[in-house]
């Protein structure tokens, strides 16, 4: 019985560490996928001044971007920092040497004087994160 208790903690303890030779492999393996799949992005601009608006209006403009690595740039999503901008952006992968882009528009309405707003790109990039930035001036509407 004795003998049959610690042939079966054996075969347990051999297994455990199998299985953690096992795991560290894996997560090694994908470590090395992630890294490996990571690319560059580089802006054209990565701050928008849209000058002076009336309140009211509503203005769309364009980031544009070009993937500077070797492997296919994917957004994986975008923040903006307020619901007052919403944006369109290239839902495709973009190849390396290629052009993209991150649409923003802008709803002036109840808005006033000078705003700063930001548009956050989550990207697989290494930095994972850009921030894009635009400006204006807000003029009350004349009646």
């Amino acid at each position: 019985m004795k003998q049959l208790f610690i042939l079966l903690s054996t075969a347990f303890m051999l297994h455990a560490c199998s299985s953690n030779t096992n795991k560290k492999e894996e997560t090694q393996q994908k470590t090395q996928t992630s890294v490996a799949s990571k690319t560059s992005i580089s802006f054209d601009e990565e701050t928008l001044d849209l000058g002076t608006l009336t309140s009211g209006e509503v203005v769309t403009n364009t980031f544009t971007f070009t993937n500077t690595g070797d492997n296919d740039l994917l957004i994986s999503s975008i923040r903006t920092s307020c619901g007052c901008t919403s944006t369109d952006y290239s839902k495709e992968p973009v190849k390396p040497g290629e052009k993209g882009y991150v649409s923003i528009t802008f709803d002036t309405k109840g808005r006033r004087d000078k705003q700063s707003k930001t548009v956050t790109v989550i990207t697989n990039t290494v930095p994972q994160a850009t921030t894009l930035r635009f400006v204006a001036v807000i003029e009350p509407e004349s009646n």
